[in-house]
C-alpha cells in the first residue's frame, strides 16, 4: 500500500517541518478539507505532531528532530530566541549528558512543549541582544558569555550549582570578558556575586574583576553560594558577600 501524498512528498524532499498553509499550497487542487483530513490522518497513525497551532514535524520512531525544526517553528511564532543553558553548552563543545531537554530562552513566558521523546524548555532571562546569541548550523544559539549567566541562572533555581561548575570551566574561555560584564544587567545581582566567585576561584581572575565592582557598589546581602544546599558552617566570603557552602 502507499503510503499517503502528503507523506510521500515530506520523505521525497526531506522535509522535517511545515505549515499548514504551505501543505495546502502542495496540494491545492485536492482543496482545505482533504489536506486537513492527511494530516489528522497522519498524526493519528504517529507520523506528525504539531507542536504549536498550524506548524507540523515529523516524527521518527517517536523523536523529534527537535534541534532541526526549533528555528521554523520559532520564526512562525515571530518569536526571537537562541538555544541556551545546557543545551547551548553541548552545542559549544562542552561535555554534557544529554537529559532529553532543550532549553531555549526567549523574551517572553512560554509553556514547555512535548515532542516525541523530548521537552522544549522556555525560559526568561532579560532582553535577548543580538550580541547574546549566534547563529549555529541554522539555528540562534546563546553566545558562551550569555551561557554562562544562563546556566548560574537555572542552577541557582533547581538543581544547584554543583554540577553546572564543570561546564563553566569548560565554557568560560570562549567567553568575551566584555559582553559577560555588559549582559549583567539582565541578571539578578545574586547570580552576578555566584558567577564572580565561581570564575575566580576556577582561575578566570579578569572574568571576575570585572563584575566585582557590580557587586561591591550594589549588592549588601549576603547569599548562600548555592541556594540549595545548607549554609550550616559555611565560610563567609566579604568580597562577593557570599556563603560559601559549596567546594570543588
Amino acid at each position: 500500500m502507499r503510503p499517503p501524498p502528503l507523506l510521500r512528498l515530506l520523505e521525497s524532499r526531506g522535509i522535517e517541518s511545515f505549515t499548514t498553509a504551505e501543505a495546502e499550497g502542495w496540494f491545492e487542487a485536492h482543496g482545505r478539507a482533504r489536506v486537513g483530513a492527511e494530516l489528522r490522518r497522519l498524526k493519528a497513525q504517529g507520523l506528525l505532531a504539531t507542536p504549536v497551532r498550524g506548524f507540523h514535524v515529523m516524527i521518527h520512531g517517536h523523536r523529534v528532530r527537535v534541534l532541526r525544526v526549533l528555528d521554523a517553528m520559532l520564526a512562525h511564532l515571530g518569536l526571537r530566541y537562541s538555544v541556551g543553558g545546557r543545551t547551548a553548552a553541548r552545542l559549544h563543545g562542552v561535555a554534557v549528558e544529554e537529559d532529553g531537554v532543550v532549553r531555549v530562552r526567549l523574551e517572553e513566558a512560554r509553556r514547555s512543549i512535548d515532542l516525541g521523546d523530548e521537552r522544549v524548555e522556555f525560559f526568561q532571562l532579560g532582553a535577548l541582544r543580538e550580541e547574546d546569541r549566534e547563529r549555529r548550523d541554522g539555528r540562534w544559539v546563546s553566545s558562551p558569555h550569555a551561557v554562562l549567566w544562563e546556566l548560574v541562572v537555572q542552577g541557582s533555581l533547581r538543581g544547584g550549582l554543583e554540577l553546572v561548575v564543570p561546564l563553566i570551566r569548560e565554557l568560560a574561555p570562549r567567553a568575551d570578558v566584555m559582553e559577560l560584564t555588559l549582559s549583567a544587567a539582565a541578571v539578578p545581582l545574586t547570580c552576578v556575586a555566584r558567577l564572580g566567585f565561581i570564575l575566580e576561584r576556577l582561575g578566570y581572575r579578569s572574568e571576575g574583576a570585572m563584575l566585582r565592582p557590580l557587586v561591591k557598589e550594589f549588592f549588601n546581602t549576603r547569599v548562600p553560594l548555592d541556594p540549595h544546599r545548607d549554609v550550616q558552617g559555611a565560610r563567609v566570603d566579604d568580597r562577593w558577600r557570599l556563603m560559601v557552602n559549596l567546594d570543588w
